[in-house]
């Protein structure tokens, strides 16, 4: 064996090659197996990456199960030599603890990660938890897909107690996920976390009294929500101050436009630098934009770095009725105002060849740009879209600091320019 394969960095660097490899996930922890056994040097490191994520219980019953001769106290001895190695685990089924194990104060004693899926939200406290926890995703799955409104709700408060143990063993949960129906209790434990740095929250259920607390987190930075609220519970629960969401940096919502803006009201000055958008369907057309423009435009002139925003109407079912009116460079407008502004995407617009130059007058230091994609499929004469391929020359001779860049057309002909 090279010398060089006994330095710690430089065999921590190839084992990382092979965790990139492409292929099955088994392949790599077959390999990973098999150099734990070539020779003492590698055996620990090989090993941490093994067990560093486990899907469910089963490597650790098998480890038992190959200890069915040994004494309860040898056999535990023998799990914890590798369970002290899980970084991360995903529940998809309720487990058990086994006997072996029963006494055992921290089965997996370094876990940062836990997710928590369907029958896996009913995991007893030792299978997934660790004063080290910081990252928790729980998904209580929806109606009719993963179990009755009944059986969710247990989930759901399950997940809660989950939390409320993990609260106290585990004091620098950073970052939580919720997916699936909310029980009361569930949104009552949220609302307590009010250390979280990252909160995303993909749910039914949620409430304005758990919005309403989490708008006082102070140290909140990232905000992910897909949830239901109302802009007139939001006027009237959440007083716009200084107060609320005064660390927020990068929002991610999918609401309905008066929703956002009542949100933007109420976000600090200077504050935000990302902001992604999904908007529900107004079949009015998007001409209310304006105004949710114009309020992000008064808290984030100074700050906001990346925005992305993505209409879920249908364009043609407006045109059906009689409405024309979609994201042009008037509607956009307001948005020229900001002057930090290194990332914008928009799916679907109404920008024109010119409008390019325009916008790069706006944000002369945008360095990604997003308009849509161009889909062979599609014909030219159902392509809604008013630019031309010469829209990718404009927009690399007019934005001087561009990297990345996608439009809905398809690349000039290169015969063209000869």
């Amino acid at each position: 064996m090279h010398a060089a394969l006994l330095v710690d960095e430089i065999l921590q660097l190839v084992f990382g090659f092979l965790s990139n490899v492409p292929g099955p996930a088994n392949e790599s922890r077959w390999t990973y197996a098999q150099l734990a056994r070539c020779c003492r040097a590698w055996s620990n490191p090989a090993l941490d990456r093994l067990w560093a994520h486990l899907d469910g219980m089963e490597p650790v019953l098998t480890v038992l199960r190959n200890c069915e001769d040994a004494a309860p106290e040898d056999a535990a001895s023998r799990v914890l030599h590798y369970t002290v190695r899980v970084r991360t685990i995903a529940h998809l089924h309720k487990p058990t603890v086994p006997d072996a194990l029963q006494h055992c104060t921290a089965i997996f004693p370094r876990l940062e990660s836990v997710v928590l899926f369907s029958q896996g939200c009913m995991v007893p406290y030792a299978l997934a938890s660790s004063p080290s926890l910081r990252h928790v995703t729980i998904n209580t799955a929806f109606p009719d897909r993963m179990g009755s409104i009944d059986e969710l709700l247990e989930r759901s408060d399950a997940a809660a107690l989950f939390l409320q143990h993990t609260q106290i063993q585990a004091i620098d949960i950073q970052q939580v996920q919720i997916r699936g129906r909310m029980s009361a209790k569930l949104r009552e434990t949220i609302a307590s976390y009010t250390h979280l740095r990252s909160l995303s929250v993909h749910a039914m259920s949620f409430g304005i009294g758990t919005f309403a607390a989490v708008a006082a987190f102070p140290c909140l930075e990232t905000l992910d929500l897909s949830v239901y609220l109302r802009a007139d519970e939001i006027q009237s629960r959440i007083q716009p101050s200084s107060a609320n969401f005064p660390a927020l940096r990068d929002l991610t919502i999918r609401a309905y436009g008066s929703v956002v803006e009542a949100i933007l009201v109420r976000l600090p000055v200077g504050g935000l630098t990302k902001l992604h958008l999904e908007l529900e369907m107004c079949f009015d057309g998007p001409g209310y934009m304006e105004d949710v423009f114009e309020r992000l435009v008064e808290k984030t002139s100074e700050s906001l770095r990346e925005l992305s925003v993505k209409d879920r109407v249908d364009r043609n079912d407006l045109q059906s009725s009689g409405i024309t009116q979609w994201y042009d460079l008037n509607l956009l407008r307001p948005l020229a105002r900001l002057k930090q502004l290194r990332r914008f995407t928009l799916r679907d617009s109404d920008l024109s060849d010119a409008d390019l130059q325009a916008l790069a007058q706006w944000w002369p230091t945008l360095e990604h740009l997003d308009l849509g994609t161009y889909d062979p499929e599609v014909p030219v004469s159902e392509s809604k879209t008013r630019l031309t391929p010469a829209a990718h020359s404009i927009a690399a001779s007019s934005f001087p600091h561009l990297s990345s860049i996608a439009l809905p057309v398809a690349l000039p002909s290169p015969n063209r320019y000869q």
